[in-house]
């Protein structure tokens, strides 16, 4: 409680008292002498003293009062759902002249993929550029970069309608770095990592080829990584001498030149093939069929990842040789804890603050069995140039081929004009 004070070497009337917003005591002088010249002038000074500190309590519960209102404002804005404050833009742009219907309609589109992406109940204190950004990567997936664009810039104007209204300093700070969520031409979608020649030697060691489902899934991945087929390719078609006819996308007379060596693993897969009664395939035994040897691959991939990665390995409490033991179920929890983790590690969150759309991008960055092609793809490139690697992978449009090289624009077309 606030009270007067009386120090030595002053002459006037203090106020001594704890300021409860500043966390600290404070002395204020009250301007008022504490001794006059009589008794009476004394006494007259104090009660004058005494009317002051009436008012400054007054005005510090007033000052109080004030602050708790700004408090619980402040936290009724950090509580505020991104689904709460869409509700509340699209309100507003409603009522402006300037926005038309089909422009309304653009927004609440454009906002339902932060929606979504976010997660209900979400606050709109929680978001961060990283998530933003993770946004972007999965809009990329199946959109052009125009179309990506067009969203964001529809999510950009609600985040500085937000900022204006909410104050958040988190909005600010995604403001300032806008600029950097614009998606790069030509990155239709994220491409598949490659394999490294190191990373296959590893998952052809981590297939139990003692089984003979092992010996297979092997046998389908050496073949992959030297001619660069899609896994439906490499199951159908059929060897004139060391020429492999298959069907591939819009072409079903594709003609390959095989090895001897190719050639028997060729016939080695096709003794598991499933077909029916007459000896066609069966298209739908094949689907099980091909997704059993997709796992496979993913299982030893992961295993790959998590070889890799020792610190992490050795914190989970394995060896590299315990890989070989352990089943997928068990593989993939590490494989994915391990994902997660970086994920979160590159766009600075915390693992709490991931969402789900977060957690499906980041357990996509792992290669799979099509990443063998963007693999031969790329090798290729560079000794034989893009219309040679074109031809032989099978592509119609040299553009699709670009996408498969994970080479710069640059890299590509000094390659192709070296080889021609």
């Amino acid at each position: 409680m606030a009270s007067l004070k009386i120090f030595k070497q002053a002459k006037n009337h203090y106020i001594k008292d704890w300021d409860r917003i500043a966390g600290k005591q404070i002395h204020i002088n009250t301007g008022i002498q504490h001794t006059g010249e009589t008794e009476k002038e004394t006494q007259a000074l104090l009660i004058k003293a005494e009317s002051y500190l009436g008012k400054y309590l007054r005005n510090q519960k007033g000052r109080y009062e004030t602050a708790k209102l700004l408090r619980k404002h402040a936290e009724n804005k950090l509580s505020i759902s991104i689904s709460d404050a869409i509700d509340e833009y699209l309100k507003n742009k409603s009522k402006s002249v300037k926005v038309n219907k089909r422009t309304l309609i653009d927004y609440k589109r454009h906002l339902s993929y932060l929606n979504n992406h976010s997660g209900e109940n979400y606050k709109l204190g929680q978001v961060t550029f990283g998530s933003l950004e993770s946004l972007k990567d999965e809009l990329a997936m199946d959109r052009t970069p125009s179309g990506v664009d067009g969203i964001l810039r529809g999510i950009k104007a609600f985040i500085r309608w937000s900022y204006a209204e909410y104050e958040l300093k988190n909005l600010h700070k995604i403001i300032l770095r806008f600029n950097e969520l614009k998606v790069a031409v030509g990155n239709r979608k994220p491409k598949k990592r490659v394999v490294t020649d190191e990373e296959f030697k590893l998952v052809l060691f981590y297939v139990d080829d003692q089984t003979e489902f092992g010996h297979l899934c092997k046998t389908y991945f050496e073949f992959a990584r030297k001619t660069g087929r899609r896994l439906t390719e490499i199951s159908k078609g059929y060897i004139n001498g060391h020429n492999w006819h298959y069907g591939s996308k819009g072409n079903d007379d594709q003609v390959l030149f095989l090895e001897k060596d190719l050639i028997q693993k060729w016939l080695t897969i096709q003794e598991y093939i499933p077909k029916d009664e007459d000896g066609l395939v069966s298209e739908t035994e094949l689907s099980r069929f091909t997704n059993k040897i997709t796992s496979a691959f993913t299982t030893a991939m992961r295993k790959t990842l998590l070889h890799n990665d020792m610190p992490f390995l050795k914190e989970c409490g394995y060896l590299p040789v315990d890989l070989l033991k352990i089943g997928r179920s068990r593989t993939t929890k590490l494989a994915t804890k391990l994902l997660l983790r970086r994920y979160a590690k590159m766009y600075n969150m915390t693992m709490k603050d991931m969402t789900g759309a977060h957690k499906r991008i980041a357990l996509k960055r792992i290669p799979s069995f099509h990443s063998l092609r963007h693999s031969v793809c790329t090798e290729m490139v560079k000794d034989k140039g893009i219309e040679f690697t074109r031809v032989f992978i099978g592509h119609s449009n040299i553009k699709t081929t670009e996408e498969y090289t994970h080479m710069s624009q640059l890299e590509v077309s000094k390659r192709h004009f070296e080889n021609n």
